[in-house]
């Protein structure tokens, strides 16, 4: 434990102006303030950020610095603090990934970070530290959704996709999170980037439906599907309205997809259930 001392308890000297310093001392006042209020010393402060925040990447796979900064200590230099003190590695985004409006990187677990959180956990995870590059804006805005969801109070608790896999009934598609709301229910929380078509829409309809079943083991009670494109969201609405019609679909002999026979017939049971949310990337 004490190796991670490092990246927030001794930082590397630097000079600062005298309206820098002042900054500082007001926040030095701040913490130590807030640390006696709670009866927590400074160290244990120290060290409840740094697992809050190595336990967050654990969770999510990855993350990047803005959202582990903003979430677990509402300021920038966390993030910064535990890579340089080798508790998370930091991996710049290949490509033309700031045009696009990715950040300039994301971090995983360092060995030194597995290493110290993982022994303290109850239910370990199949952890890897690797990023999925093809699909890194959807994850981040997943995240960004989730964690903006918990900090003002919308939802709960969350799981992301690596507990959710963990525990996940086979045959059934995973959504991307699931939401625990302040009413008790829960949510599979699904976003779509990119259209869908023909059979993978079909399928898609199928699979939300069948989240909803709660003649299935483990139903969801709600299903949030956010989307950036009202377009999406409109087709998706008119898709999953009570009395529509879903083409079904089966494999033939050569595992080859085809059409089925017959459709199913959106039940009325899922009127105000499937909650549709525009979101800004």
């Amino acid at each position: 434990m004490k190796h991670l001392e490092h990246p927030l308890g001794d930082p590397p000297k630097r000079s600062y102006t005298p309206e820098q310093q002042q900054a500082l001392q007001r926040q030095a006042e701040r913490a130590r303030s807030a640390a006696a209020a709670s009866g927590i010393s400074p160290r244990q402060a120290r060290l409840n950020k740094v697992r809050a925040a190595l336990l967050l990447t654990y969770r999510w796979q990855f993350t990047s610095p803005a959202l582990l900064d903003t979430h677990v200590q509402g300021r920038s230099g966390l993030a910064r603090d535990l890579t340089r003190g080798q508790a998370l590695d930091e991996h710049p985004v290949p490509g033309p990934g700031r045009m696009l409006d990715l950040p300039a990187s994301v971090v995983t677990l360092a060995p030194l970070g597995l290493e110290w959180l993982e022994p303290t956990l109850d239910e370990p995870l199949d952890y890897a530290a690797e990023v999925p590059w093809h699909q890194l804006r959807h994850d981040l805005t997943v995240q960004r959704m989730t964690l903006g969801a918990l900090r003002s109070e919308k939802i709960t608790a969350y799981r992301t996709p690596l507990e959710i896999a963990a525990k996940s009934v086979r045959g059934r598609k995973q959504p991307d999170a699931v939401w625990m709301l302040s009413s008790g229910d829960r949510a599979a929380f699904e976003l779509e980037l990119t259209v869908k078509k023909g059979r993978e829409f079909d399928e898609t309809c199928r699979a939300i439906i069948e989240a909803l079943d709660r003649a299935k083991p483990d139903a969801y009670d709600r299903f949030v599907l956010a989307s950036p494109s009202r377009a999406i969201l409109t087709r998706y609405r008119q898709a999953l309205r009570a009395g529509a019609s879903i083409q079904l679909w089966e494999r033939n002999d050569q595992r080859q997809w085809r059409k089925a026979e017959g459709f199913l017939q959106i039940p009325d049971w899922v009127a105000g259930r499937i909650l549709l949310q525009e979101v800004a990337l």
